[in-house]
């Protein structure tokens, strides 16, 4: 806001007397002197968000709770204070001249500046949370709202304003904020649900200010005058043809063409579909508008008589909607009457039908772009691709030497050795999928046991899940890939993901709707959807066996001969269901503290396990930010040493999803017994999943670094974990070839 009286304060000191180089404390205690009120104490510092919900140029906006339970909004300036720097003590100042203005300002139609307060060493503004968001998002809403009464409320708070000397300098639907009880409040600030675009201090003189240029006026455009109560009125005139048409002005054009038209005294088209030439209230409300547009600024309304004209045309269309109900039911006494009535019937119905089939159209295509919006990342997860993944710790022996003749592809040709089989698996079901054999089928066996063995030991609930999964499972777990497309507005779904294979027969439904999973983590999950849990059940584990489908294998080079990369293989996996955040109090100190944060630490530990009894050479890394996929806020890789390939290739992964695929999955729990004060919706879960054994790569870490050659280079034996013995059903032999245990 910027005022027209900015030196009305109550002690005679302009507000300016804040500087740069004060603390928080003084400079809260100099906008008290000023008449501000201090709330520090009245919020509620365990209810309170530890992360902003929405940021922009100068600050931060945190959902919080008073004492008293009053939802609020916290914003806080991104202002270094305590420093000597000329630019941070410019916009210092702007933000208290702000603050001042905003505590003088009392009316229905103004959001309440509840108090200033210290919040994470940063001084902030109170205000009440507003949860039906900006003005535009509440009318697409509730179409059903009498708009012409909410446009003269605007009016209204703009007048106060006004008469209270202050120019609002900045008018439009973004910036009006709508209650709970439907009253429209003028801010400076979009606090409502993700609409949040800038936080934009404006100072007093008007200069630096951050304007929308479809809003304002000309002369302001083209002076670049001080903000004026006129330019208002001609903001409120583009606000209100907005609030009534559902779309902002000059809407198809871009920013540089309005900035001539209004420029060269241009108006905005009238819409016939929204403004009918024979409709006399349109006839009416459109030359109000055009009033509010005049180029000479002395001419336009003021807002009290902008709000006076929109509350009789309100009137008159309460009047006519009345006489109109009065003169169907009374005129339906001959047969033209009562066709005519039927056949307004049939086209209102027609026409319902109509808006339902855009309505879904519109919400597929809206479900399609947000299918596409990844998970937060952790702050510890490294930036960039994966050559910048972090090796967190090694285990296992030292790696042997590269060696081709290590490499399984060669070792499977060996007499007596033949443990898999492309070329059957070719001829079966196509290129990249393979048989498993003799030893190799026993192998696997054997790992499946023993990878189920010490997740069970770890209170993980055995589970033997569907191979096959409905495609919205697919997509509210997220595995959406990142470079998947969306189809076009005419089509507006997801595509299927390309490493999913689609099930073409028709299930019960009538719908084909059936991926393959791509792995067990998909019906783990899905078994949760929109379960209730207790926190005192919580973590709940899973460990299921199932097969995964990739329908990407075989794109990548050396790695589309052998084991490495097939599109069907058995997998170990593991789930978990952890509570969301719990806020825990240090002293005088609020952390957030995440269950799943611990569970993913718990995961990798039982990985580490798993793998140190497989006595092969692995390392846990920390993969970088693009290298999470959609779901994941944190993902371990674990890479054992395949001295035949010559590489370290991944062997498993754990995630931690945070309330990702719960969000999705309606997976929540109820509020924590020592969380007495907690009210609102309830708490969504955390999931979180890891690979126990992707079990042809383990196939492939074990033989090519469990070989062992004569000195004539003959193979003499392989050496298998003393952890798979107990499990092994083929004798001391893995086909033709001795087993030496260790």
């Amino acid at each position: 806001m910027d005022s027209k009286q900015s030196n009305d304060n109550d002690n005679g000191k302009p507000v300016n007397t804040i500087s740069g180089t004060m603390s928080c404390d003084e400079i809260l205690a100099q906008l008290c002197a000023h008449g501000c009120k201090e709330v520090t104490h009245q919020l509620n510092l365990s209810r309170c968000s530890q992360h902003p919900a929405l940021g922009g140029s100068f600050g931060d906006v945190f959902s919080g709770f008073l004492q008293n339970n009053d939802p609020v909004a916290i914003k806080c300036l991104r202002i270094m204070v305590g420093v000597d720097d000329i630019e941070e003590g410019k916009q210092l100042k702007r933000a208290a001249h702000e603050i001042y203005v905003w505590s003088k300002i009392d009316h229905p139609n103004v959001l309440k500046l509840i108090g200033v307060a210290q919040y994470q060493n940063r001084i902030a503004m109170v205000s009440p949370w507003m949860e039906n968001g900006s003005l535009g998002l509440f009318l697409s809403r509730h179409p059903e709202v009498n708009r012409y009464t909410m446009c003269a409320q605007i009016a209204d708070g703009v007048g106060h304003l006004h008469s209270r000397g202050v120019t609002h300098g900045d008018i439009k639907p973004l910036n009006i904020l709508v209650s709970n009880d439907h009253i429209p409040k003028l801010t400076d600030f979009g606090t409502s649900i993700l609409t949040l675009y800038t936080l934009q201090f404006t100072n007093g003189s008007g200069s630096g200010r951050n304007i929308t240029v479809r809003y304002t006026a000309p002369e302001i455009l083209q002076e670049e005058t001080k903000l004026t109560t006129e330019g208002d009125v001609y903001a409120l005139g583009m606000t209100i043809l907005e609030a009534m048409t559902g779309k902002a002005p000059y809407s198809d054009l871009f920013e540089p063409v309005i900035l001539t038209k209004i420029l060269t005294g241009a108006r905005p088209v009238r819409q016939v579909q929204h403004f009918p030439i024979d409709d006399e209230q349109a006839n009416a409300l459109w030359n109000l508008l055009g009033h509010c547009w005049q180029s000479d600024p002395s001419c336009r309304p003021t807002p009290i008589e902008v709000g006076d004209k929109l509350r009789a045309l309100s009137y008159q269309l309460e009047l006519q909607n009345d006489s109109a109900d009065e003169t169907t039911v009374s005129d339906l006494t001959t047969p033209e009457d009562k066709e005519n009535a039927l056949r307004k019937a049939r086209a209102l119905r027609d026409s319902v039908h109509a808006h339902e089939r855009e309505l879904s159209r519109l919400e597929s295509s809206l479900l399609a772009y947000g299918l596409r919006i990844p998970n937060t990342s952790h702050p510890n997860v490294p930036l960039g691709p994966e050559a910048n993944a972090r090796v967190i710790s090694t285990h296992g022996p030292e790696p042997i030497l590269t060696d081709n003749k290590r490499d399984h592809n060669e070792l499977n040709d060996l007499p007596g050795m033949k443990f898999f089989d492309r070329d059957a698996g070719v001829v079966s079901s196509g290129a990249g999928f393979a048989y498993l054999r003799g030893g190799g089928a026993l192998l696997e066996v054997a790992l499946i046991a023993y990878a189920m063995e010490v997740a069970v030991r770890r209170g993980f609930e055995p589970i033997i899940a569907p191979d096959v999964v409905r495609r919205d499972a697919a997509d509210r777990c997220g595995f959406i890939p990142r470079d998947g497309d969306v189809k076009g507005e005419e089509d507006a779904e997801v595509r299927i993901p390309e490493q999913m294979y689609s099930v073409q027969c028709k299930h019960e439904s009538g719908e084909s709707g059936l991926v393959l999973a791509g792995t067990s983590e998909i019906p783990l999950a899905a078994m949760h959807a929109q379960a209730l849990y207790n926190p005192q059940t919580l973590p709940y584990r899973t460990v299921a066996v199932g097969h995964a489908f990739r329908a990407e294998a075989g794109a990548r080079g050396k790695d589309t001969r052998g084991l490495y990369r097939v599109h069907q293989f058995t997998k170990v996996e593991l789930f978990s269901v952890t509570t969301g955040e719990t806020i825990k109090h240090t002293g005088s100190e609020v952390n957030i503290d995440k269950a799943s944060d611990h569970e993913l630490e718990y995961l990798r530990e039982l990985q580490i396990e798993l793998y140190a009894g497989l006595g092969i050479p692995f390392r846990v890394l920390d993969m970088p930010s693009e290298e999470l996929g959609a779901s994941a806020h944190r993902k371990y890789d674990i890479e054992a040493w395949m001295p035949g390939r010559g590489a370290w290739g991944e062997i498993s992964s754990a995630s931690n999803c945070t309330d990702y695929q719960s969000r999705r999955l309606h997976i929540r729990h109820r509020h924590p017994r020592e969380d007495s004060a907690a009210t609102g919706p309830l708490p969504y879960a955390h999931t979180l999943n890891g690979t126990a054994a992707a079990v042809p790569r383990l196939i492939v870490a074990l033989i090519e670094n469990g070989v062992k050659f004569k000195e004539g280079g003959d193979l003499e034996c392989l050496v298998l974990p003393s952890v798979l013995r107990k499990y092994w059903v083929g004798g001391e032999k893995f086909g033709e070839i001795e087993i030496c245990w260790e």
